[in-house]
């Protein structure tokens, strides 16, 4: 029984490693997928804000023509 302990506690290690890799790897590929996803929010504001520009700048040039 005593021997094995050492085996035991040897895969336990493995075990722990294998784990801490995997928990970097799936934080690595969060932090990934979450700068894209900040990348795209920012993207679509800019968009969104050149949109509305440009309608303001349509609707206001509507509104010269037709008070003219």
């Amino acid at each position: 029984m005593d021997i094995l302990v050492p085996i035991t506690m040897k895969n336990a290690a493995k075990c722990e490693t294998q784990c801490e890799l995997q928990n970097s790897a799936s934080h690595q590929i969060f932090e990934r997928s979450r700068r894209l996803s900040d990348i795209r929010l920012a993207c679509m504001y800019q968009c969104v804000r050149l949109t509305s520009n440009i309608v303001m700048r349509l609707k206001l040039a509507f509104l010269v023509k037709n008070d003219s």
